[in-house]
């Protein structure tokens, strides 16, 4: 399990900065996350669920790639990536 880091947009551009393990919401209400060893990702507003102290779930799992043919699969729970 690692632990995610929930992140706002950048106060000046807007933009949505993600580093690994990162996840949040941009202005125009998308959600973007960046599993642990992969690249960012959309995942669409209908697949989260909020929860306290700014923690989402994620209802489907999660396969991302690297860009160099490795993936990440696994969950999104309660703001920690669980890798299956």
């Amino acid at each position: 399990m690692t632990p995610g880091r929930r992140v706002c947009p950048d106060h000046r551009t807007e933009e949505l900065l993600l580093r690994p393990g990162d996840y949040g919401r941009t202005a125009d209400g998308m959600w973007h996350a960046m599993p642990p060893t992969a690249n960012p990702i959309l995942i669409h507003d209908g697949h989260v669920q909020e929860h306290d102290h700014g923690l989402i779930s994620v209802s489907f799992t999660i396969a991302a790639s690297d860009g160099a043919g490795q993936y990440w699969t696994g969950h999104l729970i309660q703001g920690n990536w669980i890798e299956r």
